[in-house]
């Protein structure tokens, strides 16, 4: 229950519509499974250690709560909030890296 709550409200932070919050949790639920650091500009201490924070960052709406109980599935690890406000996907760490030169710059 708490690890929902704590999920969740990372993911209120990191993502602005519905079906990016089902996808930003399928991402970061497949980096815990792979204990994976989350690294989240959202809550800085997820840069430090594997895992979720100690406590939730702040209070997720139930869309959030939603999206970590019903993830969507991919094969993306790794996401930006480009400069126009949309979110990016990559597989693979450079897939990432070309992201951020393309819409963060």
């Amino acid at each position: 229950k708490e690890d929902v709550i704590s999920l969740a409200a990372i993911i209120e932070g990191e993502a602005k519509n519905v079906e990016d919050m089902h996808i930003v949790a399928g991402i970061l639920l497949s980096r815990l499974k792979q204990k994976m650091p989350l690294q989240v500009d959202v809550a800085k201490s997820t840069y430090k250690g594997k895992g979720l924070p100690l406590i939730p960052i702040n209070n997720p709406g139930l869309t959030a709560m939603s999206a970590v109980i019903h993830p969507i599935e991919t094969e993306y690890l790794f996401y930006i909030t480009g400069n126009d406000g949309k979110m990016y996907y990559a597989k693979t760490f450079e897939e990432h890296k070309i992201n951020i030169k393309k819409y963060l710059r």
